[in-house]
């Protein structure tokens, strides 16, 4: 039941904690947190039911007091340590402890004689804490040095006497000396660096080398914190024994203890270069491309010439060049596919003087072809795949290719196969099942001959267990999970005593923990369930009674579709995992053959339940919905391993005296085969990219850590090892070279192992730690978990703690004394049994990170610098305080990375990578947050998000406007803007703009864009009247290269009319259509002076004020204000053809796109004045 604890302080309640259950005859831990604000004795009593919720036995009970002292607290620096030499205008690093406790902030200052080096607001400190401070003394000689804590007085302590700690430190000047001198061969003529080891401390100093007095070399701004490498080149003159001299601070800018041990001498002999090419790559040259055509050289040698032929043909000569041990790179495009004969001459002209001018050439054989056509099409990077997939492709060439498809789990340092020989039919179907949980990427070779094109994804993840958000059997996905884990030893929570099984390992799946739980009478225990946990805070959902254990043994459940299943006693059970109250059992299996369940489990794969019968020796594949046998394999003798399922098989091992390994079809038990081992297969098999491996356990001495070929059994390589039933983790870190397997043992002695999956070599051990029934875990942020023995005994072991290894290294991370036990990963926290219960260690307040979105511009051009936007965002429950990386791939090869310094919780950052595409074509853009899991998360998946894109590859000049009046009056100037655009490729060309009038040219002007845009401005005067086709073309000269050619010309037809058909004359503010009062002059064809307008048109109010706008800037059109207007100069248009210059110049400035909208607004002002143009024709 649901009940309370209070903690009341003298008799007022402070804190109220509520507990959601308790075990009969169990100790549950209760923490208050409490902060008094008076010091004195102090009356505490913990109270728990004050509300009665539950009826019990004894009511008197439930009260606990206790008595305290609270007193201030008392801050003092406990110790100040000093280098043993402190050295003038140095850095020199002092630590600091300061001891005390308080929640309270208060400042730390450090002083040296009196002047303020370093000040600090300190957030609380719980006993202890260390610091460090940098120090740079300006002068020589005694100097008092204090530590001061909350000399400002920010909280008020019980002693304020002791906040003080002084000490005396002696500067002293430094002294620089070199210690060794690394040369004692050089090339004449030749930059040749010498070596020079120097030991002290002191900054910005020289360091110059001599000859013979003369100054041949020199470095200069060195800092020197104990040791440091110094290289100065020289290139000597002449061959033969030259005497060197490397002299330190040589202008004395360093004072100095000693200054008489600052030079070093040594003899240095000086010879004859010799040049000699050693190899030519590549050996396949591509036709009609221009190839890089590789020169590996030995020797050094400067200021040489290099040609390269091509069946006697010079194709490439290189000049000036210098050489130190590497290479030289050559062009060549050959034409015609076929063998030829390409051979280098080094130094041809004879300009270096060498020991042997012999081996200066260098000729191979090579073949040009075809490049093969190849582009991967699926998957490219960022997806998720499950189950079967189909990968796709295109290939073409001119003769058939096959196709080799392989995988990568370590950033494509070492492939695995997929399939190869297939032939190019563009798809072949994986399936993803074959591989643990991950991020992979994909190459595709396609092959004719010795005819090779390669073409490879970016990261993507298969995800068939979701291993990061479950844990969903006995050493799930290999014992690697893609959750990241805590950075500290943190606890979640603790369940309650449950009497959980700490030889066994529990599972994580659908939002619960379930657990394998024997009770508390160790061996002879006839309590045995199977009990449901909350994986948010480990409330016991339920607990199902299932048989009693056989021989002092355990098992690992398997959860698969909403159901759990487990072995115990001589069986097999399957329960319903989808109610939150209860679980129910929906079937059970009696093991016909009398065996029992004993230190196993099952698996769960494709509707199948595998498990072994232990005594019986039997494993058996039962339907996992009815738990009817399907078939049934018979061994040696114990079958102990929980199976492993992949590649459509399963694989097992014996306990026997002729122990071997078994593989056999999971679906009819055809044995495939079978290998014989060293010792007891008494552990579990782990199945990973090709290969299978496991220990042995041998009760008379070392046992084995296996690995063997998944496919034909034999045996790749064999360790000895302590004795253990451990079942190794498999893990491929991402940027890695290797790959490595984790193994945990002993029963005496105790040791964790790394292996290189690839020979077996040793990478690390550490003593101390596992157990021979501990199987370690791996996470995809490079952390190992492991258990510490600790208590229990014989069959049944206790652990005393889990640790953290850095998965590369072994170095511990952290460890808690509690835990230890087979451990699970998922959801960003560890989980593992402690005694008789659960604990689940990782933050309450995870973080999150992901990316939200990516943002592209509308044209990416090839080789134009083009910025990609991020937003990356924190969408979990606490600030991230730590840097991390944030990369933008594209086929898994790196184009940009920002470090973001921090992110609070709930906000989000936009970031701008920089990239600039090589080449045109689609482009599959992936932004990965946190790239190196720095981070502690909850979520890793949703730290990638891909962006396709296309990247042109030409420039596309485009005319896309012409600005010009429709309608002109004879003579007038006409100023014509014509508007040019690239949707190209970027280019900073110029290129002429042209414009013809009625065909003829009327004018050309060079430009060069601006932001991929210009403007151009001619003047036309126009003569004649009638209507004139204006034609404009950008690149007239056809100097770029374009996309599309079709585009560059735009044409607009112009109306000139005269001043008599226009009613143009004399009058004032008038003209056609009234002055400036707006309205419709009265004067005839002829040109009269006409009289004064009248009223003109009023503007109705509902009108358009932005066409009413454009109207006004044209003089004389029909709606101005209603005013009568002034006489004006000249006659009138015909009214109708005023109306039809008002409805065409009105389209034309609006364009094609609002030619429906206006017109039905013109319509509209007109429509209540058509009384006055009835009577017009």
């Amino acid at each position: 039941g649901i009940f309370d604890a209070v903690l009341s302080d003298d008799g007022v309640p402070v804190k109220n904690e509520t507990i959601k259950s308790v075990w009969y005859d169990s100790i549950k831990p209760l923490t208050f947190q409490w902060k008094p604000n008076t010091t004195g004795i102090h009356n505490l009593k913990i109270t728990v039911d004050t509300n009665n919720r539950i009826n019990e036995r004894y009511e008197n009970n439930n009260e606990i007091s206790h008595r305290i002292e609270v007193v201030l607290p008392d801050l003092y620096p406990f110790s100040l340590d000093c280098p043993a030499k402190i050295y003038v205008n140095a850095s020199n690093t002092l630590t600091a402890t300061i001891h005390g406790k308080t929640d309270e902030d208060f400042n730390i200052t450090f002083k040296a004689d009196g002047e303020v080096i370093d000040e600090r607001v300190i957030n609380g400190i719980d006993h202890d804490t260390n610091m460090t401070f940098e120090w740079r003394p300006s002068h020589t000689g005694k100097i008092t040095l204090e530590l001061i804590v909350d000399e400002n007085k920010m909280l008020k302590e019980s002693i304020e006497t002791n906040n003080i700690l002084s000490s005396s430190a002696n500067v002293v000047f430094p002294d620089l000396f070199p210690t060794a001198m690394q040369s004692t061969l050089a090339y004449v003529n030749a930059t040749n660096m010498i070596n020079i080891s120097v030991r002290g401390t002191a900054e910005c100093f020289s360091v110059s080398l001599f000859e013979s007095g003369a100054a041949v070399g020199n470095v200069s701004n060195i800092t020197c914190y104990g040791s440091t490498n110094v290289s100065i080149p020289w290139k000597p003159d002449r061959t033969g024994n030259h005497t060197l001299q490397a002299v330190i601070d040589p202008y004395n800018n360093i004072r100095e203890t000693d200054e008489a041990n600052n030079n070093i001498t040594q003899e240095c002999e000086v010879i004859l270069p010799d040049i000699i090419p050693v190899n030519i790559t590549p050996y396949i040259i591509f036709i009609n491309e221009t190839n890089s055509i590789i020169v590996t050289v030995n020797g050094t040698a400067e200021g040489f010439n290099a040609t390269l032929f091509a069946n006697n043909t010079c194709i490439d000569k290189k000049v000036d060049l210098n050489t130190y041990n590497n290479t030289i790179e050559f062009e060549w495009t050959p034409k015609y596919p076929g063998n030829h004969n390409l051979t280098v001459f080094l130094d041809p002209d004879n300009d270096i003087i060498e020991t042997n001018e012999t081996n200066n050439n260098l000729s191979v054989n090579v073949i040009t072809a075809n490049r093969i056509g190849l582009e991967l099409l699926f998957p490219l990077g960022g997806e998720i795949l499950t189950g079967f997939c189909n990968i796709t492709w295109n290939a073409s060439y001119d003769q058939p290719v096959m196709i080799d498809l392989v995988y990568s789990a370590n950033n494509g340092y070492t492939w695995n196969i997929i399939a190869e020989n297939i032939t190019n039919n563009g798809s072949y179907e994986w399936d993803t099942r074959d591989v643990i949980d991950s991020k992979y990427m994909i190459l595709i070779i396609a092959r004719y001959a010795n005819i090779t094109q390669e073409d490879n994804s970016d990261l993507f993840f298969v995800y068939n267990k979701k291993s990061a958000s479950n844990w969903g059997e006995f050493h799930s996905n290999a014992g690697f999970s893609l959750s990241e884990t805590p950075d500290t030893c943190e606890t979640a929570w603790i369940s309650d005593d449950i009497g959980a099984e700490s030889s066994s390992s529990l599972i994580v799946a659908d939002g619960k923990i379930f657990v394998y739980c024997a009770g508390w009478q160790k061996d002879y225990s006839d309590y045995t369930y199977l009990v449901a946990l909350n994986e948010s805070d480990g409330e016991v959902l339920w607990g199902t009674r299932i048989a009693p254990r056989k021989y002092f043994s355990w098992a690992t459940p398997t959860y698969n579709d909403g159901r759990v299943y487990v072995s115990s006693g001589d069986g097999v059970y399957c329960i319903d995992a989808t109610k939150e109250d209860r679980g129910h059992v929906l079937w059970e299996y009696i093991f016909p053959d009398g065996g029992g369940s004993v230190n196993g489990g099952p698996a769960v794969a494709n509707g199948k339940v595998y498990v072994g019968s232990w005594g019986g020796g039997h494993y058996y594949c039962l339907d996992a919905k009815k738990g009817t046998m399907i078939w049934k394999f018979k061994i040696n003798d114990n079958s102990q391993s929980v199976p492993a399922i992949a590649y459509g098989r399963v694989y097992f091992g014996d306990f026997s005296g002729n122990s071997k390994a078994y593989c056999v079809d999971m679906d009819d038990a055809y044995e495939f085969w079978n290998t014989s081992i060293d010792w007891n297969a008494c552990g579990s098999f782990t199945v990973a990219d090709g290969a299978v491996y496991f220990t042995t356990f041998n009760f008379d001495g070392p046992g084995c850590a296996y690995a063997l070929d998944a496919g034909n059994g034999t045996q790749i390589w064999k360790n000895n090892i302590i004795s253990t039933d451990s079942t190794p983790a498999f893990y491929a870190p991402s940027g890695s070279t290797r790959s490595y397997v984790y193994v945990s043992s002993g029963s005496n002695a105790y040791k964790i192992y790394c292996f290189n999956i690839k020979n077996g070599e040793t990478v690390w051990t550490v003593d101390g730690l596992g157990h021979w029934t501990n199987s370690p875990a791996v996470s995809v942020d490079k952390k190992v978990f492991v258990g510490k023995k600790g208590g229990g005994g014989g069959m049944i072991s206790g652990y005393s703690g889990l640790y953290c290894l850095d998965a590369l290294t072994g170095d511990e991370i952290w460890h808690s004394d509690i835990g230890g036990s087979s451990p699970a990963i998922a959801n960003g926290k560890v989980y593992t049994i402690a005694g008789t219960r659960v604990v689940a260690f990782g933050s309450s307040t995870p973080h999150d990170i992901v990316v939200e979105n990516i943002f592209v511009p509308r044209i990416i051009n090839a080789g134009i610098e083009t910025n990609i936007t991020a937003l990356i965002g924190n969408i979990g429950t606490s600030d991230i305080q730590e840097s991390f990386t944030v990369t933008l791939t594209h086929k898994s090869i790196l184009i940009d990375e920002i470090a973001i310094s921090s992110l609070e919780a709930g906000n989000s950052i936009n970031i701008s990578f920089n990239w600039t595409p090589p080449e045109i074509g689609n482009y599959r853009l992936l932004v990965t947050a946190d790239t190196d899991d720095t981070v502690s998360e909850l979520d890793s998946i949703n730290n990638i998000l891909r962006k396709d894109v296309t990247v042109g590859g030409m420039a596309d000049l485009v005319v896309t406007a012409i600005e010009a009046p429709y309608v002109s009056p004879v003579g007038s100037d006409i100023n014509i803007t014509v508007y040019v655009e690239n949707t190209g490729l970027y280019t900073n060309m110029s290129f002429n703009v042209g414009l013809m009038i009625n065909g003829e040219v009327e004018g050309n002007k060079t430009i060069t864009l601006t932001d991929n845009k210009a403007s151009v401005l001619f003047n036309w005067t126009s003569e004649k009247t009638g209507l004139h086709v204006l034609k404009c073309t950008a690149d007239v000269s056809g100097i770029i290269d374009e996309a599309d050619e079709t585009n560059n010309i735009m044409i607009k037809k112009i109306k000139v009319l005269d001043n008599s058909t226009l009613g143009l004359g004399p009058g004032y503010e008038g003209g056609t259509g009234g002055g400036s009062g707006g309205g419709i002059g009265a004067g005839d064809s002829e040109g009269d002076t006409g009289e004064a307008g009248v009223g003109g048109m009023p503007k109705p109010d509902e009108g358009s004020e932005s066409i009413l706008d454009k109207m006004e800037t044209i003089s004389g059109y029909l709606f101005t204000d209603s005013t009568s207007g002034q006489s004006g100069g000249g006659g009138t248009i015909p009214l109708l053809l005023v109306i039809f210059l008002i409805i065409m110049l009105v389209l034309l400035y609006h364009g094609h796109r609002s030619e429906r909208r206006l017109l039905d607004e013109a319509r509209d002002y007109i429509g209540p004045y058509k009384r006055f143009f009835k009577k017009k024709k």
